[in-house]
């Protein structure tokens, strides 16, 4: 018969018993664990400020880098006005940025170790460039304005920031007087005449009563002119509440006539033109007398026609003085001694000149009398002048 085994009971026994158990192994004395000490780290003081300091320069050199400057490039100081309202300036040299620019000045040595820090700083100083929008011609109360510009990207790159650019200053402290125009009416034309060429020049009467005198010459060129030139005592003028202008006026006027002395720079369009306004004005002289007598013996002109037309020598002691004469036939009924000398003369001078527009302008200077003089058959008809 089979028997069932109770492992419960045999374990029991076995522990009872003390019977060694072959499979179990004695236990292993542990060596004590030693543990770490843990100690806490300690810097030294002198290393700490030392590092501290380096922090605080790497810092205070990055703040220094990073810092942007601000600098006012215009100073408050008053230009100071000299002259008169109407023609005031700026007296003297005027430069209120002189200040910015000293502070950019003071900027830029800072920094003569950063090469280029340095450079942007020189490229701005030499950028900046102040005017006046207005220096002369000033009057009281007007408005003008000084500015500076500069080169913005200098002065990014130099860290610094311009301010106060522009300044606006109202002009004072002037003399009050009223500005004369001492050309103001002046006219000058041509005028030409059997006596010559006459630059005719008016002025007005108040002018010249403020003691201002003029000199002037005529400019010859494709635009031809009269150029004035005004002298006075401004003492005088600003006793009378007045100041001038400027002392010169060119004044546009027609090219000078030019005074002919040749036949040849006549045209014969224009030469017959002279002859025959000539030989008219000569009718209307015969007409004017109502007869002509040759001594005793009336006279009747039955023709006129023309004989010669030259240049002459008006004087002997002038040759400048040239004069162009036209001889003209008389053809007459005189029955005297002399059948063959019928045919008489007169002769007419006058002054040929050419004008701006290249028209021919003549002045005649011989008048003729009623009377034919002369000797051996060579009479002409009498000259009493001009």
């Amino acid at each position: 018969m089979k028997r069932w085994i109770d492992y419960n009971e045999i374990v029991t026994q076995k522990d009872v018993l003390e019977i060694p158990f072959s499979g179990k192994k004695e236990e292993e004395k542990k060596e004590p664990v030693i543990e770490p000490v843990k100690r806490k780290f300690r810097l030294p003081i002198g290393a700490a400020a030392g590092f501290l300091c380096a922090v605080c320069a790497v810092g205070f050199i990055i703040y220094l880098n990073g810092r942007v400057e601000e600098v006012n490039l215009l100073s408050g100081i008053q230009p100071s006005f000299a002259g008169y309202s109407g023609r005031g300036y700026v007296e003297g040299e005027f430069h209120p940025e002189q200040a910015g620019m000293d502070a950019l000045e003071e900027c830029r040595s800072d920094w003569q170790s950063s090469e280029e820090r340095t450079a942007a700083y020189d490229a701005l100083l030499a950028s900046i460039s102040c005017s006046f929008s207005k220096a002369e011609g000033l009057q009281n109360g007007e408005q003008i304005t000084y500015s500076c510009t500069y080169d913005a990207a200098s002065a990014d790159e130099a860290h610094v920031r311009i301010g106060t650019t522009e300044r606006k200053y109202t002009v004072s402290g002037l003399a009050e007087y009223q500005v004369i125009n001492v050309f103001r009416d002046i006219s000058a034309v041509w005028n030409v005449s059997s006596e010559g060429i006459v630059l005719d020049v008016s002025i007005p009467q108040d002018l010249k009563d403020l003691g201002i005198e003029y000199t002037w010459e005529y400019i010859s060129s494709e635009t031809p002119v009269i150029r004035f030139i005004a002298s006075y005592d401004e003492e005088k003028l600003r006793e009378a509440g007045y100041v001038a202008e400027a002392g010169t006026m060119d004044y546009p006027i027609d090219k000078k006539p030019v005074r002919l002395n040749d036949p040849s720079q006549l045209s014969t369009a224009e030469k017959e033109a002279v002859t025959i306004n000539l030989r008219n004005l000569l009718e209307s002289e015969l007409e004017q007398c109502g007869s002509l007598h040759l001594g005793q013996q009336e006279i009747h002109v039955t023709d006129i026609s023309l004989r010669s037309f030259s240049a002459t020598i008006g004087s002997y002691f002038d040759p400048d003085n040239v004069q162009f004469m036209a001889v003209f036939r008389l053809d007459t009924d005189y029955r005297g001694g002399l059948i063959s000398y019928s045919a008489f003369e007169a002769s007419y001078r006058a002054v040929i000149y050419r004008l701006a527009d290249g028209s021919v302008s003549y002045y005649p200077i011989t008048k003729h009398g009623c009377e034919f003089r002369g000797i051996f058959g060579r009479y002409s008809l009498e000259e009493t002048g001009n």
